[in-house]
Order: C-alpha cells, then sequence, then structure tokens
C-alpha cells in the first residue's frame, strides 16, 4: 500500500528529531548544527525550517518534551513494591537499585546536557525532576517500611534510608557527568554494603 503524504511527512519529522536527540547527545546542544542534522538524513535545510520553523531550538524543544515524558512514566509507583515480596532484602534492594539506575543510564547523555548546557536548562522546570526523585524517595521508603513490618530489618527511619538511597543514585549520576570511571561493581557492592550497615542487617 502506498504511504500518504501525511504519513510520509509524520515520518520525515519523527527523522528529525530522532537525528537531533542523537546529535545533541554526542555533540552537545552548541555542538549541534542544523546543516548537521538536515544532512544526517540527507534532507535539505529548508525542509528542517518547514517542520521546525524555529530551527535547533524547537528540535530540543522536542526531544525534551519526549525525555521529560519518559521520566513521568517511570517515576516509581509505590503500588509495585508486592513484587519483590518474594525476593530476600539483599536481591530486593539490588534489583531495585539495578532498574533505577539503568534507566538513569539510558538517559544519561541528555542528563549531561541538561546539566552543562545553559540553553537545554531552559526547557527543563525544577518541579518535573523533583516529581521523579520524590516518586522514588516515596517507593523506596514504603518498601523497607513493608520489610520493618515484617521483621526483616531494624526499627530505621525509612524517610532517612530511602533519602540516602536517592542520593547514592544521584552521585552515580554526577560521576558519569563528570567522566570519573571506577569498578562498576566495586561501586555497586560498595554502594549496597553502605545501605544495608545502615539498615542494620550487613554481617
Amino acid at each position: 500500500m502506498a504511504v500518504s503524504r501525511s504519513e510520509k511527512a509524520a515520518e520525515t519529522r519523527r527523522k528529525l528529531i530522532e537525528t537531533a536527540k542523537k546529535s545533541f547527545s554526542e555533540n552537545g546542544y552548541n555542538g549541534t548544527s542544523v546543516r548537521d542534522i538536515s544532512k544526517s538524513i540527507g534532507v535539505s535545510e529548508s525542509l528542517l525550517y518547514h517542520y521546525f520553523p524555529e530551527g535547533k531550538r524547537e528540535l530540543l524543544s522536542e526531544v525534551m518534551k519526549k525525555e521529560l515524558s519518559d521520566f513521568r512514566e517511570n517515576v516509581p509507583d509505590s503500588d509495585v513494591v508486592d513484587i519483590f515480596d518474594g525476593l530476600p532484602i539483599e536481591d530486593s534492594l539490588k534489583s531495585i537499585y539495578t532498574r533505577l539506575s539503568g534507566f538513569i543510564n539510558e538517559h544519561i547523555d541528555l542528563i549531561r546536557i541538561v546539566i552543562l548546557e545553559k540553553e537545554v536548562r531552559d526547557f527543563i522546570r525544577a518541579e518535573d525532576m523533583n516529581r521523579y526523585l520524590d516518586g522514588i524517595e516515596d517507593f523506596l521508603q514504603k518498601f523497607l517500611q513493608n520489610r520493618m513490618d515484617k521483621g526483616e530489618i531494624h526499627d530505621v527511619d525509612c524517610r532517612a534510608a530511602a533519602l540516602v538511597m536517592r542520593s547514592m543514585l544521584l552521585n552515580m549520576v554526577l560521576f558519569s557527568v563528570l567522566g570519573i570511571t571506577c569498578s562498576e561493581q566495586d561501586s555497586e557492592e560498595k554502594g549496597r554494603e553502605v545501605f544495608l550497615r545502615l539498615l542494620g542487617i550487613a554481617d
């Protein structure tokens, strides 16, 4: 079946946004030009401006809308605490940390740009990022309270413990943005050990 004109236009628009995202991630916002983006998919600069009259800035806006949508959709839901019920506390914590750090790593290139480039920060509202981080904290607090009620961990301040784990994730982001390298396994093991000691369940 032949592709309609509107479908072709939508596909070209999608490709321009994806190409812009890739270029922003690899070269930074300031290091990317309209020519770079249009050339990457073999279209003219005039066609790019046809779809995005404000050029690079409008493309950045579209990219950030998509990224922020992903963050909103991936805010941990406290209702999923029960999926870890069958796992020992240490395995549960490792699984939670792996999931959260994996999501952050998936978006680390654009997180780096947001932190380092003022033009990009103009598109981010603090409440958008805070909503994601607060969601993590609420989820962890409910998870820890659930395990404390079962007697698996000592009596601790679950909110404070959740804040510590949130801080560990933010520290990982900072290391990635600054290009500080360390053994991923050692880093994860040491972080988990500190957290387990905080909860009073480490040897």
